[in-house]
């Protein structure tokens, strides 16, 4: 979304230093305002301080944020117009060139105070300077290409800032996608794959391998939510983008990115393995050796996939760029391990009032498409795995 016409009409009125133009490509520019990167731009409030709207408070922005942080260094810098009065909302002038991004960051370096910080400046928060440029396309912001970064009291000398005609003063444009990535991944990784585990482990006693047949479809379906998800962040949040050069320890998404990322390749290895599975012992037969080692590497990876996603399902509630949606996220989550304990509880319940096999019935309970299959260490099954006990 642009805001055209009111605000612009506003500025020219307000601030008679600025000039207000269309700019053709080629033109050479120059402007004073905040440098903002575009990552805290599209979450619409600072990544170091979430209770802050990005455009009415640019002045709050650290530096540290600006060129440590891997997520906003990574996706690119813009020139900030000043608002028209007091108060109100700083628009998106121009977007930076790479070249100009990098050369930016190391001006900012030089004056600030950071993790990376250069030189022996003070300046925490705030970064404005004096851009100088050439307009490079058509849009809003206005792209241009950077020919120098000055300090801010420099200036652009009589003829004032130089303003597009058309300002974009829209900012958190990446908050459908915070949404959509964190709804598939509370439904995927905290909702239904833990229920698949839970009747796994639990729902035995049923005839029919109803828990086999339960366990695969809820997985499956459970485990594509969470691919979906996963492609969302991997396309729109760039966090694994150019991290070289910032400080991890304050970039948390980074971490929890990471976490993300090792927790769904286990997961997508979980429904290979089971095709490779060695198949299960008739009723009434020993399990193999091989058959036994699978099972404990099946669901060894299952449970540890599963306490990643605790912890990085926790970590991605506290990243959501507002405070309100972090609480719903984690309200939710919560309400959510409530389900999976009353699941639990009546699984339970049922196991033990319930008898799947009548008395003299050949149903094992234990079964995976008719095959035997007891996924526990102790019993009859594995039993090729231990040497016999010779006889005297």
């Amino acid at each position: 979304m642009v805001f055209v016409g009111a605000p612009t009409l506003l500025l020219a009125a307000l601030l008679p230093s600025v000039a207000l133009a269309s700019f053709p490509v080629g033109t050479n520019i120059c402007i004073v305002g905040y440098i903002m990167d575009t990552y805290c731009i599209e979450r619409g409030t600072l990544f170091d301080n979430q209770a802050l709207s990005t455009l009415e408070y640019p002045n709050e922005h650290t530096i540290h944020c600006l060129v440590d942080v891997g997520s906003c260094t990574s996706s690119g810098f813009e020139v900030l117009a000043d608002p028209a009065s007091s108060g109100g909302l700083h628009c998106r002038a121009y977007v930076m060139d790479s070249a100009g991004t990098s050369t930016t960051i190391a001006a900012a370096r030089a004056v600030g105070s950071c993790s990376t910080c250069t030189g022996a400046g003070s300046q925490v928060k705030g970064y404005r300077a004096t851009i100088q440029g050439t307009v490079s396309g058509t849009g809003s912001p206005l792209p241009i290409t950077v020919t120098a970064v000055l300090d801010e009291s420099v200036g652009c000398g009589s003829s004032g800032n130089d303003i597009p005609a058309e300002l974009n003063c829209k900012q958190g444009g990446l908050d459908k996608w915070y949404y959509a990535h964190g709804s598939l991944m509370l439904i995927g990784w905290g909702l239904l794959l833990p229920v698949g585990v839970i009747l796994a482990k639990c729902l035995k006693h049923r005839e029919g391998a109803l828990w086999f047949q339960l366990h695969r479809g809820i997985q499956c379906f459970g485990l594509v939510l969470a691919l979906a998800g996963w492609i969302i962040a991997l396309d729109k949040f760039e966090v694994l983008d150019n991290t070289e050069g910032h400080d991890d320890s304050f970039d948390s998404n980074y971490s929890h990115a990471i976490m993300g990322c090792v927790t769904m390749a286990i997961g997508l290895l979980q429904p290979l393995n089971a095709l490779i599975r060695p198949d299960a012992p008739e009723p009434g037969e020993d399990g193999t050796c091989l058959r036994s080692i699978w099972e404990v590497v099946h669901k060894g990876l299952g449970y540890v996939a599963l306490i990643l996603a605790v912890l990085t399902i926790s970590v991605g509630t506290t990243l959501l760029p507002k405070i309100d949606d972090q609480e719903r996220f984690q309200i939710a989550y919560g309400c959510i391990g409530g389900l999976l304990l009353i699941t639990l509880i009546l699984v339970l319940v049922d196991k033990y009032t319930y008898h799947a096999a009548p008395q003299g019935s050949d149903v094992d309970p234990n079964q995976e498409d008719g095959k035997q299959t007891d996924v526990e260490l102790t019993g009859k099954v594995g039993t090729a795995c231990v040497e016999p006990t010779p006889v005297a």
